[in-house]
């Protein structure tokens, strides 16, 4: 089907924007200047959940700060954990909050979002190893959550989907880290961008490019041969055997779709427990702009009716 119209109206309000105040060429913008650009003015309003705020230790000893959506939610029961996007450089954690929000709304369960420190200031993978670390606990502390630790998802849109894919990566050969589920949404799997089968959709999706995800990787400032281990580059993992079931939900225009796809076919070729679904006429972003998409189908609702179905 063709993109979206609220999609090609949020472009089209873009484009204007850029029109009145054009943006430097990546390789002028400071980190500051690249970082510019919330959408938190397109995310809408949180759904009526009680939330709490929280903190776990780091390895490091680094407070990690979690938001816990559904929060009086007493009783022992399944948690899905949501990672934010962003490339682990551009902050997206109120956006992420409020798509989490509807989440919890949606389903019923428990939602906590943690907020991992950024690259560059923080090297990586101190923003994978903080996720890490916040999942472990919880894992291994299910009665301050009231976690059912047979029920524990985790997830996330773009770095969020890689976070999610790595630690369940890592969850494998962690007898004290054991993940249900792995819901992805629009993720980020090969960091040496390799994969290009489905280049005419991506050209739709006008707020990712690949020379903005190529900054981004610079900006973590690793070998190519770092990039292509399994922590960046979940595509390239050679031990996927035990890895949780699988979902990845995938925009049709997607401006990474074909990451999502190619991850996709490793999975389903290397037997994992994988399915997909394409979300017809959406862009990557569409889960954090619910503000101006109310009359698409949320990908909020897709998370949730896969957490109430498992």
């Amino acid at each position: 089907m063709p993109l979206n119209q609220s999609e090609k109206n949020f472009f089209h309000l873009l484009a204007q924007r850029e029109a009145a105040n054009p943006s430097k060429p990546l390789e002028q913008q400071s980190l500051a200047e690249f970082r510019q650009g919330s959408l938190i003015e397109f995310a809408g309003k949180p759904a009526d959940v009680k939330k709490a705020e929280s903190y776990i230790t780091a390895r490091d000893g680094y407070s990690i700060p979690i938001r816990i959506f559904n929060s009086d939610i007493k009783s022992r029961g399944p948690i899905f954990i949501l990672f934010p996007g962003g490339g682990y450089v551009i902050n997206t954690l109120e956006e992420t909050a409020i798509a989490a929000s509807r989440i919890a709304k949606f389903s019923g369960q428990k939602v906590i979002v943690v907020n991992y420190r950024l690259a560059p200031e923080n090297p990586m993978p101190t923003s994978i190893n903080d996720a890490f670390d916040a999942t472990k606990y919880m894992a291994t502390h299910p009665d301050e959550f009231q976690l059912d630790t047979s029920r524990l998802s985790i997830g996330g849109l773009s770095a969020g989907a890689h976070c999610a894919a790595v630690i369940s990566y890592l969850s494998q050969n962690d007898n004290s880290l054991s993940i249900f589920q792995q819901i992805l949404l629009n993720g980020a799997y090969d960091a040496l961008m390799k994969k290009r089968e489905y280049a005419e959709y991506e050209a739709q999706d006008l707020m990712v490019s690949r020379e903005a995800v190529n900054h981004i990787y610079q900006l973590w400032d690793l070998s190519e041969e770092q990039l292509r281990s399994p922590i960046y580059s979940p595509y390239y993992a050679e031990d996927i055997s035990k890895l949780p079931k699988t979902t990845l939900l995938i925009g049709e225009f997607d401006g990474m779709r074909s990451d999502s796809e190619a991850y996709f076919k490793k999975l389903q070729k290397g037997g994992c427990r994988v399915s997909k679904k394409i979300l017809p006429g959406q862009c990557h972003h569409t889960l954090l702009l619910h503000g101006v998409m109310k009359e698409e189908e949320d990908p909020a609702k897709d998370i949730a009716d896969i957490l109430r179905n498992y």
